[in-house]
């Protein structure tokens, strides 16, 4: 397995895996997260300059509704799946 390295301007997110206190949502995402050999990296903006004016693109729409749904639920067996929204906005 190879180690991804997750590089981000949110100095908060750089932490995140240290922190001792998690909300349950936190939490959700800490669990689900420990499955991936990762380590995120702190760079300034300014320093990630092309990362940030590709996701401000005003012609970069990819066409997929936005929602605010989930789009992941655990089923019996304690595994992800797709949720029913999930398989109909693929």
């Amino acid at each position: 397995m190879h180690q991804i390295k997750v590089y981000t301007d949110h100095q908060n997110i750089s932490h995140f895996a240290t922190t001792q206190e998690l909300n349950r949502r936190q939490l959700r995402y800490a669990e689900y997260l420990c499955e991936f050999d990762f380590v995120i990296i702190h760079r300034k903006g300014s320093d990630n300059g092309r990362a940030d004016a590709i996701s401000r693109r005003p012609d970069y729409d990819t066409g997929t509704p936005k929602t605010k749904e989930q789009l992941l639920e655990k089923n019996e067996k304690g595994e992800y799946q797709f949720t029913q929204l999930a398989q109909t906005l693929g």
